[in-house]
């Protein structure tokens, strides 16, 4: 990731020369009041920047089209629940003032859909089978 994010640093310093004049944002993409994810102008993506960037990244990457930026959170929170994170780690990692809005954003993978099934399916067996 750091990698990723040096590497962006430095094209939006070339972005920055190109620009002259018509750049808007900070001078030094490592100051203080720099942003991460800016136009070529400097300026701060809208959020339908960010979505139609994303839309084309989902495209050439061959993602499903109904695929949301949005979307992905809910991703990344099932993914670290999966993976075992404590819930406290990630509710504060996402800036929720509470854990039960993080709760809000997992959702069950194949395997605990699969885990409740097979729980269900023996419950039935054992009681409502038992009971014949």
């Amino acid at each position: 990731m750091l990698d990723a994010l040096r590497r962006l640093r430095s094209r939006v310093r070339s972005e920055r020369l190109h620009a002259g004049v018509a750049w808007q944002g900070e001078d030094d993409p490592a100051g203080k009041s720099a942003q991460v994810f800016v136009t070529r102008h400097g300026t701060i993506w809208a959020p339908e920047d960010a979505h139609k960037s994303f839309k084309r990244a989902c495209k050439r990457a061959g993602l499903a089209s109904d695929t949301s930026f949005h979307g992905l959170r809910h991703d990344f929170a099932s993914l670290l629940a999966d993976l075992g994170c404590r819930c406290a780690w990630r509710w504060t990692c996402w800036g929720h003032s509470h854990e039960l809005m993080t709760i809000y954003y997992q959702h069950a993978s194949d395997s605990d859909r699969r885990e409740a099934a097979d729980k269900v399916g023996a419950w039935l067996r054992d009681t409502v089978g038992g009971a014949r």
